[in-house]
């Protein structure tokens, strides 16, 4: 757990640290409850390296090989 929050640190990460605590200390001095939550999550998910996915959920899969098909396009008579 300790390597999770000490490794893998970077400008993102600590962007997302640093909204995260600017909307906690705004919505606890403003008695703002959805601003002090949304800020809760994002200082967890900078601190412990998570978000909405989940770890890995949201991982772009490799493309598939595509092939060179050649395209046939159709002349379309406006006239009629």
């Amino acid at each position: 757990m300790i390597k999770r929050i000490t490794n893998g640190w970077n400008i993102l990460r600590m962007l997302r640290l640093l909204i995260g605590i600017a909307a906690v200390v705004q919505g606890i001095s403003q008695r703002e409850n959805v601003l002090w939550i949304a800020g809760s999550f994002l200082l967890l998910s900078a601190v412990f390296d998570f978000g909405c996915c989940g770890s890995t959920g949201c991982a772009v899969r490799p493309r598939a090989k595509t092939t060179n098909k050649e395209i046939v396009y159709e002349e379309v008579d406006a006239s009629k």
